[in-house]
């Protein structure tokens, strides 16, 4: 038994995930990356536990493109439709970096961020949603630790939302214009609080259901691939394989 108990406690913690990750149901779509759903009362549409905070880290990649191409490819962590990201895609052949936001699902950008508050391949990024149902307002902070910036925008929002998410969107299947390619995307600090919990990704897996979007696809190409979760952080990575 002391064999045993010592054997748990000097295991690594990435094996630790590993067992509670068998409930994650992989999904092969025209996204990539993962997302944690809280269910609903059919009646009511008031989901018990609520989800009132998601954040995550990122570091921006760096793009390729060809001459003339345009394309959109964007990372969002947030909140069914709150949400914070960066953009990084090809506009006629040039690179483009940018911050992105969505309010209540309409993608209006961020609006009244400062016009210094850029965004670089390389530059750490952090994007922190958080829910208050009582006062029925939802707060976005998207913060570039390389750049020194920070923006927050407090809005209302009397919706009842149930998905969290790490999300990258792109591809001809979501936006009808190639997948930009890009270097890897790595992600870290991948965290959320539903209920009285707050705890990585991982820890949620199997009281809540996660999906993982593990291959991004357009028909019967993967374009892209999401990588288990790793570590203390629900730390994973997104690989571009191919435009189109």
């Amino acid at each position: 038994m002391l064999f045993l108990f010592l054997f748990l406690i000097s295991a690594p913690i990435t094996s630790v995930f590993a067992i509670s990750l068998s409930s994650i149901t992989k999904t092969a779509t025209d996204i990539a990356g993962y997302e944690i759903q809280v269910p609903s009362s059919a009646d009511t549409l008031v989901a018990l536990p609520r989800i009132t905070l998601v954040q995550g880290s990122w570091v921006v990649p760096t793009v390729s493109c060809v001459n003339g191409e345009t394309t959109f490819t964007r990372y969002l962590v947030g909140v069914q439709g709150d949400d914070g990201g960066a953009d990084f895609y090809c506009s006629s052949g040039s690179a483009v970096y940018s911050p992105d936001c969505e309010f209540l699902s309409f993608d209006t950008g961020c609006t009244g961020i400062a016009s210094g508050d850029k965004v670089s391949a390389g530059d750490k990024m952090t994007s922190v949603t958080t829910e208050n149902y009582k006062a029925h307002t939802a707060k976005v902070t998207l913060k570039d630790t390389t750049k020194s910036w920070t923006y927050t925008h407090t809005f209302t929002d009397v919706r009842t939302l149930t998905e969290g998410f790490w999300i990258l969107e792109g591809g001809p299947g979501y936006t009808g214009t190639p997948l930009t390619e890009f270097t890897l995307l790595k992600t870290s600090g991948n965290f959320a609080t539903i209920g009285s919990k707050h705890g990585s990704l991982a820890s949620f897996s199997p009281s809540y259901t996660i999906q993982w979007f593990y291959e991004l696809v357009n028909g019967a190409d993967i374009l892209a691939t999401t990588s288990p979760l790793s570590g203390a952080t629900s730390a994973f990575s997104i690989k571009w394989l191919k435009a189109s």
